[in-house]
């Protein structure tokens, strides 16, 4: 286990054997995660792609960590499917090769185009959430993260945004850092209001709650939670996020 993922994972509940056993016996039978980059009221996702090393998911009791190597390309503008590993999760932890490509337009004929280097993308559950039979979305970045703003669509009619661009570490740091894990109740690869009003079953670190993308007023958490609850060590979260930031994790060897 990389040492930003144990101390993550210290921040949140009590130490677990950095081992990785992709053999463990899990209980129960896989579910259904889609990834999808998350939306933006006023620009649309056109096409993307992220290519998934590993799939990495802890339990809440300490136990080995379950690990599935991968190595598959997902197109994260329609929504694309991987297997969940049955079992009952507190942690995931997705090992990327950079780039995560989106592509997308905007009104007034206005494009953009970001690739973004990042390494790892991370969650973090309150409670357990148990995989049995059932469908999750994995939503990239949280709502509004490639709005006309943050890309600079507002300046310039088309945006190519790489590792040199000023939007980069943000967007990037979005990905890695700020993206949540729903219930798809109905199955059907898509985060409807009523899925994303029951809130995200794990998060980022710097993911606040929220509900739909053009909500004006979104729910922080009330208490500035980053998805490891009051508990004495979710101190640890914003040094860590400060320390590791967005390309830094290697993957495990």
């Amino acid at each position: 286990m990389t040492l930003a993922t144990t101390l993550f994972a210290l921040a949140c509940r009590s130490p677990v054997d950095s081992g990785l056993d992709p053999n463990a016996t899990v209980v129960g039978n896989p579910g259904k995660l889609t990834t999808k980059a998350a939306p933006s009221e006023d620009t649309e996702n056109t096409a993307g792609r992220l290519e998934v090393v590993e799939l990495l998911l802890e339990d809440c009791e300490g136990g080995e960590p379950t690990g599935v190597p991968l190595g598959v390309e997902l197109d994260i503008a329609e929504g694309q499917d991987l297997e969940l590993p049955a079992g009952e999760w507190c942690f995931v932890e997705l090992f990327v090769e950079p780039p995560l490509a989106i592509e997308g337009v905007s009104e007034g004929e206005r494009t953009f185009v970001a690739e973004l280097v990042l390494h790892s993308i991370v969650l973090t559950a309150e409670e357990a959430f148990r995989v049995d039979e059932n469908a999750w979305l994995l939503e990239l970045g949280a709502p509004g993260w490639l709005s006309r703003e943050v890309l600079g669509l507002d300046e310039v009619p088309d945006v190519v945004i790489d590792e040199e661009h000023e939007a980069h570490d943000r967007l990037a740091h979005a990905a890695a850092e700020g993206s949540g894990l729903f219930a798809d109740t109905d199955e059907d690869g898509d985060l409807d209001d009523d899925e994303r009003d029951e809130g995200t079953v794990a998060r980022g670190p710097s993911r606040e709650e929220d509900t739909r993308p053009d909500d004006e007023e979104r729910d922080t958490g009330g208490d500035g939670d980053t998805g490891c609850g009051s508990g004495s060590r979710a101190w640890l979260l914003g040094p860590l996020v400060l320390l590791f930031g967005v390309g830094r994790r290697e993957l495990r060897g």
